[in-house]
C-alpha cells in the first residue's frame, strides 16, 4: 500500500540544488508486506519510509512511530525493529489469527494479516553480488552521489529490500520492486527527494556487505564483504 508517493530517486537531500519543488518533499510510509499475508513471531510487517511530494507530512521518519497492531477488541504497540535507515519491521504483539495494522497519525487501519507462531521460518540465501561502484562526479545535473550494486542474479522471489552494510551498520536500501532488474542503486543522493534521517552513503574503498529482507520481516544471511570501487 503505498500513500500518495511520487518519487524521483529513492535516498536523498532535498535542502538545496536546482530542483524547484525540494521544500515541498517530505517522508511516507510505504508497506512492503502484501494484504492478506501470514507473518510470524521473529517476522512482521514491513514498513519503509519514502519521499513524496506532499509538504503536509514533514521530515519525520514515519517507520519509528509507535504504530499498533489490533484484534478487533484490544490494541498494542508493535514491537519495532529498525533494519535500517527509514526501513523496519513492526511485529506484533498481540497473538490473534487475524490483525490489524494501525497508523497512528490517523488511526487508519493500513493492513490486515494473519499470524502463525513458526518454529523455524525461512530465509533468504545471501545475495550473490558481482561488484559495487561508488560514484560523485559525472552523474546527472540533480545527483551529487550513487553507490550501485550488480548482482550475480536475479532478486529472489519475496524479497522486498536489499540492503547494504558496512561492518555491522545499516547504511542504506533499496526496494527491489523488478526481479529482473541486476543493477541497483543503494544509495542516491538526490537534490528532488528527502534524504531518510540516519542514511550514509557507502564509498570507494569501503568494504560492504548485503542481506535481503523478505516481505513478512525476515533478513536473510549476509553475502561476504567485497570492496567498493570508483564507477
Amino acid at each position: 500500500m503505498l500513500w500518495f508517493i511520487a518519487i524521483c530517486a529513492p535516498g536523498a537531500v532535498a535542502s538545496a540544488g536546482p530542483c524547484k519543488f525540494h521544500h515541498d518533499w517530505s517522508l511516507a510510509p510505504e508497506l512492503l508486506t502484501p494484504g492478506g499475508a501470514t507473518i510470524d513471531q521473529r517476522g512482521g510487517v514491513v514498513v519503509a519510509a519514502v519521499s513524496t511530494h506532499d509538504e503536509t507530512r514533514g521530515s519525520d521518519d514515519p517507520t519509528l512511530q509507535d504504530w499498533w497492531f489490533s484484534d478487533g477488541h484490544k490494541h498494542a504497540v508493535v514491537q519495532r525493529t529498525v533494519i535500517a535507515p527509514g526501513l523496519t519491521v513492526h511485529r506484533p504483539t498481540l497473538e490473534a489469527n487475524d490483525l490489524a495494522l494501525v497508523y497512528p497519525a490517523d488511526e487508519h487501519t493500513m493492513l490486515d494479516v494473519h499470524f502463525r507462531r513458526a518454529e523455524k521460518p525461512a530465509q533468504l540465501a545471501a545475495p550473490h553480488v558481482k561488484a559495487v561502484t561508488f560514484a560523485d562526479h559525472g552523474l546527472g545535473i540533480m545527483l551529487r552521489a550513487e553507490t550501485s550494486v550488480e548482482l550475480a542474479g536475479p532478486v529472489p522471489a519475496h524479497a522486498v529490500a536489499l540492503v547494504i552494510y558496512v561492518g555491522d551498520t545499516a547504511r542504506s536500501w533499496v526496494e527491489t520492486k523488478d526481479a529482473s532488474k541486476l543493477e541497483l542503486s543503494v544509495f542516491v543522493d538526490d537534490d528532488c527527494t528527502l534524504m531518510i534521517p540516519g542514511t550514509r552513503a557507502t564509498k570507494t574503498g569501503e568494504l560492504a556487505s548485503f542481506a535481503w529482507l523478505d516481505d513478512t520481516g525476515h533478513v536473510s544471511a549476509r553475502s561476504p564483504a567485497i570492496k567498493v570501487r570508483t564507477r
